[in-house]
């Protein structure tokens, strides 16, 4: 996998920065990043009785889901992040 690909699915620096500053708007900036990923994820593929497809359909409860599950995660990965910050050892963090 080529590091372009791999790193389209990590947010930007200044949103890093702000989870750890624990910036109020970051939740949002977090969703926004990875909103097509959750769109996308909560898409489902619609058979007609024939199995047939018919289209794809986003699944508004699944979207909301995932959506509740990726803020109940920034708290624990918010305090990971600073234990591997304040822990000794090397930890590179780059700013483009």
């Amino acid at each position: 996998m080529d590091m372009s690909r791999k790193n389209r699915y990590i947010p930007p620096a200044d949103i890093i920065l702000d989870l750890l500053n624990e910036e109020e708007d970051v939740t949002e900036a977090i969703l926004d990043f990875y909103g097509g990923y959750i769109a996308s994820a909560s898409s489902i593929s619609q058979h007609n009785t024939d199995g047939i497809y018919e289209g794809n359909f986003k699944d508004e409860d699944l979207m909301q889901d995932i959506r509740v599950a990726v803020i109940k995660a920034l708290p624990p990965l918010r305090r990971k992040l600073k234990q591997f910050i304040e822990e000794p050892g090397a930890l590179v963090i780059v700013i483009r």
